[in-house]
């Protein structure tokens, strides 16, 4: 049987190499990238850590300053954030990523026409699932399917 074999990158061999290099980096603290690595991990797991904690102590505030129907209209509200948030379908990263290029060649007006253009294409995912909504949601005229 023919087996295809596993590029190197893939195998798990090169990962662990990269692995115990990324750890070697952040122990050595003359390493500024290193030291910039571990300053990013740290402050990722503490504002993670607070969010989660304000969570907890945010939704007894609402129960108390909330009527059910007001904090209902909430909860609807935040989840239809959440929906832009999960259906940026990678527009953000891909943002991130093609403007850190542009800036890194010092091309500022490509930059500009990343920023324009993801603008744009998110825009257009909130125009689609504002109108979707309100065709599920409603029999108002304007927005009747």
């Amino acid at each position: 049987m023919n087996q295809m074999a596993i590029p190197p990158s893939r195998s798990g061999i090169h990962s662990k190499e990269m692995i115990s290099g990324l750890l070697a980096r952040i122990k050595n603290t003359s390493d500024l990238r290193g030291k910039q690595i571990l300053k990013n991990i740290l402050w990722s797991a503490g504002l993670k850590g607070i969010n989660a904690l304000v969570s907890f102590i945010i939704v007894p505030l609402y129960l108390s300053l909330l009527t059910e129907l007001t904090f209902g209209i909430w909860l609807t509200v935040s989840a239809v954030i959440q929906w832009f948030n999960f259906f940026d379908l990678g527009i953000g990263n891909g943002l991130r990523n093609k403007l850190a290029e542009a800036l890194a060649r010092n091309d500022h007006q490509l930059g500009k026409v990343y920023v324009s253009t993801t603008y744009a294409l998110i825009s257009l995912v909130a125009v689609a699932m504002i109108i979707f909504a309100c065709c599920r949601g409603h029999d108002h005229p304007l927005f009747c399917c």
